[in-house]
């Protein structure tokens, strides 16, 4: 028994390879449709200086590649990383710089957020443990006043060693209700994670404390954070309302 048909074998073969081919752009469609947003590459940072500056504050390519090889020594990277260790590295850059949400860098770097947080948490600690102490020095007396600005010596003389901030940065509500509590923000109405900045008169950073939770009061992280060990008596401190120093002045824009 035969059965006729006007199908031939070449037109079966040509269909098979058109459906080959609608399955291969089908596919690829649907990589592209669920591909990360994308993020600067170390290409991209190279070439476009702007894209440099915005991303992670730099102006300078090698300079940026010279921190990357400093820390990078001190950051377990694993070679299973869908991406590289420099693209951890700018995605670091990215959240210090921008502030950019940990699900949007999830997005574009093709990542879980949960993934995202462990990078962060490695790189930062990495950052502060091979850049702090290299970076954050209280100078000499003698520096500080032989480079005094005119502005501060006109109101203060040579005596000013520093310009002290407390700040604050909020944080995720604990689920612990002693942290609840030890990080509650009376000012801001939120927890937050509190810290004590000071800068020399020329603008330095020249120490960061600990930080402590928002229920501590600017006093009391002054007088505990090692910070008044720098100061030595006759020292002018310039200060927001609530700090303390060795001779407190509070300039009058900062009152009320």
């Amino acid at each position: 028994m035969s059965v006729q048909t006007d199908t031939t074998i070449a037109e079966l073969h040509q269909l098979e390879s058109d459906n080959y081919s609608r399955q291969e752009e089908i596919t690829l469609l649907k990589e592209q449709i669920g591909a990360p947003l994308g993020f600067p590459t170390e290409e991209k940072l190279k070439e476009d200086s702007k894209l440099l500056g915005l991303y992670t504050g730099f102006s300078n390519f090698l300079i940026l590649k010279a921190l990357f090889e400093v820390v990078a020594k001190a950051v377990p990277h694993s070679r299973h990383y869908k991406f590289s260790a420099f693209s951890s590295f700018i995605l670091t850059m990215m959240k210090l710089r921008l502030n950019t949400p940990n699900l949007d860098l999830a997005y574009r770097f093709g990542i879980s957020k949960s993934t995202v947080g462990r990078i962060l948490k490695r790189w930062i600690y990495a950052l502060d443990s091979r850049m702090s102490s290299a970076l954050i020095k209280w100078p000499s007396h003698e520096a500080l006043r032989r480079t005094m600005p005119f502005c501060f010596r006109v109101h203060y003389g040579l005596r000013v060693a520093a310009i002290i901030n407390c700040f604050e940065i909020f944080i995720e509500k604990p689920s612990n209700l002693l942290a609840k509590a030890s990080t509650w923000s009376q000012y801001k109405h939120y927890n937050t994670a509190k810290y004590l900045i000071s800068i020399t008169p020329q603008g330095v950073v020249n120490f960061i404390s600990k930080g402590w939770g928002g229920r501590a009061s600017d006093r009391y992280i002054v007088e505990n954070s090692g910070f008044l060990n720098n100061i030595l008596p006759g020292d002018v401190i310039l200060a927001g309302v609530g700090a303390i120093g060795a001779s407190l002045q509070i300039p009058a824009f900062t009152r009320g």
